[in-house]
């Protein structure tokens, strides 16, 4: 059986102590080598490199794979904990994983090496099946919330909706939706406000919080009213915006805060050529509601 050195990457958040017992667990598990702590850069020929990246607050994702190895095929597994199970627990079950993740790969490697005079090694489906693994798990999510924004002359009132993935690491990309009613001002402007968009960016763990850095575009609809000349024309905008979430803790169903901002060409109101008003070009709002969380 090949010898291979396990080479993991470690989560910024990840202690001394932590390491330890990860990379005791994992030698426990993984009988053909070593493991331990990448040193940085690209993993070599004999390394099987190994990453373990936290998806929240209580998910984490340990992925593993050789160099050129089934066209550079990652396994990977992902681990959900309780929130009241401790560090250490945590890392040692990650340890674990990835050690069995790396006797798998040696096993499979060395079976498609004596297999090199035609005969097919096993198949990536048959893999998953034999380790446990699923390579084509993805978290998924969806979220509503009330939503507050600086509206015309008080405070805006709407909603939103939205629905995510966890890609790989701790990547995330979202479809995000929202409605909101202006209420009429001085100049007797209201409005109706919409946005639909995509954003990604990354999530990182701040126990007992969740937080996603985003970017992205959006289309805007904005259509106004005016008293007493009736309605006006709707207009679409092409808007780009960053977004800050927080969520609290990690169960099936969790509270959340979002603030975003947007920006894009300012839009006037005008009645029989007179400008009544301008909306734009920042458009910013904060909302809260609830996440649910499942694979």
């Amino acid at each position: 059986m090949l010898l291979l050195v396990v080479s993991v990457t470690l989560p910024p958040s990840a202690s001394p102590n932590d390491s330890a017992v990860l990379l005791e667990a994992c030698d426990r598990a993984y009988l053909a080598g070593r493991c331990q702590v990448s040193a940085g850069g690209s993993s070599s020929e004999s390394e099987l490199a190994a990453e373990v990246s936290w998806l929240d607050g209580t998910n984490a994702s340990v992925s593993l794979g050789l160099r050129r190895w089934r066209q550079d095929q990652w396994l990977r597994r992902d681990l959900r904990f309780q929130a009241q199970d401790e560090s250490p627990e945590r890392y040692r079950a990650m340890g674990l994983a990835l050690g069995s993740l790396a006797g798998t790969v040696v096993e499979v490697t060395r079976i498609e090496a004596s297999t090199r005079d035609g005969t097919p090694g096993p198949s990536g489906e048959a893999l998953s099946s034999a380790s446990g693994i699923s390579q084509s798990s993805v978290p998924l999510r969806a979220w509503a919330g009330f939503a507050l924004a600086p509206g015309l002359s008080t405070l805006s009132v709407g909603g939103q909706l939205g629905l995510g993935a966890t890609l790989a690491g701790h990547w995330e990309l979202d479809l995000v939706g929202g409605y909101q009613v202006h209420g009429e001002n001085s100049e007797l402007v209201s409005a109706q406000f919409a946005t639909l968009g995509f954003a990604a960016g990354p999530s990182i763990a701040l126990p007992p919080f969740s937080v996603s850095l985003q970017t992205g575009t959006r289309v805007l609809w904005f259509s106004p009213r005016v008293s007493p000349g009736g309605d006006t024309d709707g207009r679409f905008k092409l808007s780009v915006f960053g977004s800050a979430t927080a969520q609290v803790l990690d169960w099936g169903l969790s509270p959340y805060l979002r603030f975003s901002a947007g920006y894009s060409s300012p839009i006037d109101v005008r009645v029989d050529g007179v400008r009544r008003d301008t909306f734009g070009p920042w458009n910013c709002d904060a909302s809260a509601g609830a996440r649910w969380r499942f694979e």
